[in-house]
């Protein structure tokens, strides 16, 4: 069969597909020597890899605007051909532009990276198994995993075997995935249902996908949030110049025109000079408009309201990191946010243990009837009671 001109299910060596178990596990030999730093040689029928077919090319320019949005949305959940790429790059621009959404999506990744495991076997810690984790790949595993939430689904690649261990992992360009068809097309301006089919043989294409097929992540509600951010901000910009900056009033009684354009010139130069020079008869007069003193207040509002939504969204809470709180207060949100944390390390637990560990076991690692266990989750957090809280607000009182 052949896709874009190439054979993907023939007999041809750099594409063909790994044929069976044995085929899928043999052993990488590198080119000279382990010494050496080239591309490993696989013997026989070669691996297949699609981040190695994929076209790298510049990504999308779009506006972040509420049409253009809208419209992304529409091509993203399009029943016939689903088209994400719009949506995505969105996605991108935000994340790279807002330094709230920023900072919210930091402070998820970093709660669930630094939270300790341990790999059971028979219900005991296997010290030996936990090492095949403690890797840099597992690290980024984790990242993924946790951006799944956010994204709404992710593809991962694992890299060539090395004395039967994986050593580096990498995430399949969204913009090339079709999550509702398990296919990936080769160049983004290709139709979305000319892609390659990966759903059958995950396994054999070395790929572990993660996320519902439909699911668009909670970027998508975020960005909402972001694009009315960006109105008051855009709005507050306008009020400024016209209202932030004091008036000059000059009063004169010249008529004489070159007087005059000389009384403009000053005037134009006040601002960036600093002074002005005028004859007796000329009134020079700082007025300040009426009624602005907190005009940027509505603005301001808006734009901290829509921060707050989103740390509500993806962290569950404010008290942490948009505002002072009572004790009391913080406390509850701050519980608040380890709900969340404990919510994301459950579901990324049973990610590794029923897709990452099944999937390493079929290349050779040796984890049958191991279980990954994040030890935060093995732990029992009281819940604040209403006496608690009440005792707290009259500490305070």
């Amino acid at each position: 069969m052949k896709i874009f001109g190439q054979n993907i299910f023939g007999k041809a060596t750099l594409v063909s597909e790994p044929a069976s178990l044995e085929l899928a596990k043999e052993t990488v030999k590198l080119a000279e020597s382990k010494k050496t730093d080239k591309e490993p040689i696989i013997t026989g029928k070669s691996r297949r890899k699609i981040s190695s077919k994929l076209l790298q090319e510049r990504r999308l320019n779009i506006d972040v605007e509420m049409n253009v949005f809208q419209q992304a949305v529409y091509l993203a959940k399009d029943i016939d051909r689903p088209d994400r790429k719009p949506l995505y790059s969105l996605y991108e621009k935000i994340i790279e532009r807002d330094a709230h959404l920023r900072s919210q999506l930091r402070t998820a990744h970093f709660t669930v990276q630094q939270s300790e495991f341990q790999i059971l076997t028979n219900q005991s810690e296997n010290k030996e198994l936990k090492k095949l984790f403690e890797t840099s790949w597992f690290t980024d595993f984790v990242t993924y995993a946790t951006d799944q939430e956010f994204w709404g689904h992710s593809l991962i690649e694992f890299g060539w075997l090395y004395d039967s261990k994986f050593k580096d992992i990498k995430l399949i360009d969204r913009l090339h995935v079709i999550p509702e068809f398990q296919s990936v097309i080769l160049d983004i301006n290709h139709d979305v249902t000319e892609g390659i089919p990966y759903g059958e043989n995950l396994n054999n294409w070395f790929l572990v996908e993660i996320g519902n097929k439909k699911d668009l992540g909670l970027l998508l509600t975020a960005i909402i949030e972001i694009l009315f951010k960006k109105d008051a901000r855009i709005d507050w910009a306008g009020f400024n110049e016209k209202f932030g900056m004091p008036l000059l009033s000059v009063t004169t009684d010249k008529y004489n025109e070159t007087e005059l354009d000389e009384l403009e010139q000053f005037a134009a130069n006040f601002g960036s000079n600093g002074y002005v020079i005028g004859s007796p008869e000329t009134q020079f007069n700082i007025v300040q408009p009426q009624g602005t003193d907190n005009g940027h207040a509505k603005f301001k509002d808006t734009a901290e309201m829509c921060d707050a939504y989103i740390s509500k969204l993806i962290n569950g809470q404010t008290a942490t990191s948009d505002e002072k709180s009572y004790v009391g207060s913080a406390e509850v949100q701050e519980r608040v946010l380890n709900t969340y944390v404990k919510g994301r390390l459950s579901r990324i637990q049973r990610v590794i243990n029923d897709k990452l560990i099944p999937f390493l076991t079929y290349h050779g690692y040796p984890l049958k009837d191991a279980k990954f266990q994040y030890i935060d989750l093995l732990k029992k957090e009281a819940i604040p009671t209403v006496t608690e809280t009440e005792t707290e607000k009259k500490k305070l009182n």
